[in-house]
């Protein structure tokens, strides 16, 4: 089963059809209830940022997780320099961007081991490996979840389960199109490909990530270059 966090994202809803052919998928949301119609897609609401909730929703479907692939798409960003970051802000951040996928590995992790097969696929984004301009608190969870990521990899290889961790650039959706033109002519100069991602490219990364059992902590870029 694929367990995929952030399923009513522009990113996570288009994924939904593509990754319901590969397996059955718990897709999992907050606010927005993805507006699909998939037999094999199961819908729950939940707050990732609250372990009961994660505990709960993993017994639940208890008898569905085998050959589990994880999936979070999920991620709160900051832009604030740093005298301007306050308490609530470190907290937030961390809560939804390392603290969820911590506390989904450890409930999953016992479930791939018993399999011997399991998946791990974290998203970031070239911008918070990088760095930029107001972006410390999140380029900092981010940059611990690459250490958290490598770390499944070193620890749960010998079971076939793998942990990698993806990043991303410019990409399709309601976040671009909020943009003016002048704004992505100006992003699309930091791209050397000059063009911005689809869904298309992400897809064919986790189908990749599933199907190997050898690529394991790694990060892979899908941003055109930058």
């Amino acid at each position: 089963m694929i367990i995929l966090l952030g399923s009513s994202s522009g990113i996570g809803k288009k994924l939904l059809g593509q990754l319901s052919k590969i397996d059955e998928i718990l897709a999992l949301y907050n606010h927005n209830k993805p507006d699909i119609n998939i037999s094999n897609v199961y819908l729950e609401k939940i707050d990732i940022t609250k372990i009961e909730q994660i505990q709960n929703i993993i017994e639940k479907y208890n008898s569905k997780l085998t050959k589990i692939t994880f999936i979070n798409l999920v991620a709160t960003t900051l832009d604030k320099l740093v005298p301007d970051i306050n308490k609530e802000d470190v907290t937030k951040t961390f809560e939804t961007n390392i603290f969820s996928n911590i506390y989904f590995a450890k409930f999953l992790t016992k479930k791939m081991v018993n399999d011997k097969w399991g998946r791990f696929i974290f998203f970031s984004s070239s911008k918070a490996v990088k760095g930029d301009v107001g972006i410390s608190v999140y380029a900092s969870s981010k940059s611990s979840l690459i250490g958290f990521s490598n770390s499944l990899s070193k620890e749960y290889s010998r079971f076939n389960i793998t942990s990698n961790v993806i990043s991303l650039g410019y990409f399709e959706g309601a976040s671009w199109n909020r943009l003016n033109i002048e704004k992505q002519k100006e992003l699309l100069k930091e791209v050397p490909s000059k063009k911005i991602g689809n869904v298309n490219n992400i897809y064919n990364a986790i189908e990749l990530l599933i199907k190997s059992d050898y690529i394991t902590g790694s990060q892979i870029y899908i941003d055109g270059g930058i």
